[in-house]
């Protein structure tokens, strides 16, 4: 067989491997996305030995691929919008995806420079690479969601438990509830608004609080605008809402910046009260 026919073999087992429905794909006239084509095959008998080839890998691994394979898989200016439940659900090209009230994802993929709309519904898992973009606005994320590469993603709404900034991603909050974030690696995290319980500062990552009042409890200091130390961080949105957020790690090559617009910064302790008592 010519080394087309191979490379098509491959990556039919790569796709599968991946949980993607390789049946879809060939309905839907995907090919060019697996590259393969009849005319790639010199002779029809070589094009029939390549669907035993293939027959046995499904019979070998349909069970595995049908239990496992994406409920949808999207490509190019494909949409969806998601009202019910799917296992799983993978994004390439500039395709679109709107999960609302009654949606569900179990686990969620995007890639390449995808979207995904989360205004409602509930996702249990979601990566985000490359530079695909993700706005939250509503529903839940149970597990944890996943920002790689150039990605970007903006928050006003919702609720997600960990929330993982990695790569040279990009994450902009100005709402919802957060139980974590976990910031690695060259990320950028930008933080107006929002609940967050906990924040882990690793790598040359750099975190910044936009607010005013800011007071930082026993364990914090400053250095300029920058946050040392870990410790319990108190402050208060623009539109007055009041916040808290516990910095359980704060690596000495991360950045965790305040910055008051305008703002008097609080520093508790015994010598910021006595100051103020002797004026």
């Amino acid at each position: 067989m010519k080394r087309e026919t191979f490379q098509t073999v491959y990556l039919i087992l790569k796709n599968l491997t991946l949980g993607l429905n390789i049946h879809q794909l060939f309905n839907e006239k995907k090919i060019k996305m697996i590259k393969f084509k009849k005319s790639n095959l010199q002779a029809k008998g070589c094009y029939q030995n390549l669907l035993s080839c293939l027959g046995c890998i499904f019979v070998l691994l349909g069970p595995y691929a049908a239990q496992s394979r994406g409920d949808f898989v999207l490509y190019d200016s494909e949409q969806i919008t998601v009202n019910s439940h799917h296992d799983r659900g993978y994004l390439f090209g500039e395709s679109r995806a709107f999960i609302v009230d009654g949606g569900s994802v179990n686990w969620f993929y995007a890639s390449s420079y995808s979207s995904v709309n989360i205004s409602g519904g509930t996702m249990n898992s979601v990566d985000m690479l490359y530079s695909s973009t993700a706005n939250i606005s509503g529903g839940s994320i149970s597990s944890y969601f996943h920002t790689y590469n150039y990605s970007t993603t903006n928050i006003s709404g919702g609720s997600i438990y960990g929330l993982y900034a990695l790569d040279s991603s990009t994450m902009n909050i100005s709402g919802g509830d957060i139980s974590y974030i976990d910031a690695y690696y060259s990320s950028n995290s930008n933080i107006s608004g929002g609940n967050i319980d906990s924040l882990y500062a690793k790598g040359s990552s750099l975190i910044t609080f936009y607010g005013k009042n800011f007071i930082l409890a026993a364990g914090l200091s400053l250095d300029g605008h920058r946050v040392v130390g870990v410790g319990m961080l108190y402050g208060e949105w623009m539109n007055g809402t009041q916040w808290s957020v516990h910095i359980q790690e704060n690596s000495p090559t991360s950045t965790i910046l305040i910055i008051p617009e305008p703002a008097t910064i609080l520093l508790l302790g015994l010598g910021a009260l006595f100051l103020r008592k002797r004026k």
